[in-house]
């Protein structure tokens, strides 16, 4: 039984983590997209800025969600037992 807590311990990390990168990728890309497309609110002053903020957006995203993969490995296989 402690496998089983502990398990679903290590997926609730790893779903907190693959969470973070969602909302990462819709604040950082998705949100500054929005606002250029449709015209909500103010239009950037610094397009450059912009584009550089998605991409380093983008790369935490995808080491948020590498990191759980990598949390999701310390998971124990019930089935050897």
């Amino acid at each position: 039984m402690p496998n089983l807590i502990r398990n679903e311990r290590i997926k609730l990390v790893a779903s907190l983590l693959n969470a973070g990168a969602m909302a990462v990728i819709t604040v950082g890309v998705f949100t500054p997209l929005a606002v250029s497309v449709y015209g909500i609110g103010e239009p950037p002053k610094n397009i450059g800025f912009l584009g550089n903020l998605s991409v380093v957006c983008i790369g935490s995203a995808i080491a948020l969600h590498l990191i759980a993969h990598l949390v999701l490995e310390g998971l124990d296989d019930s089935d050897d037992q």
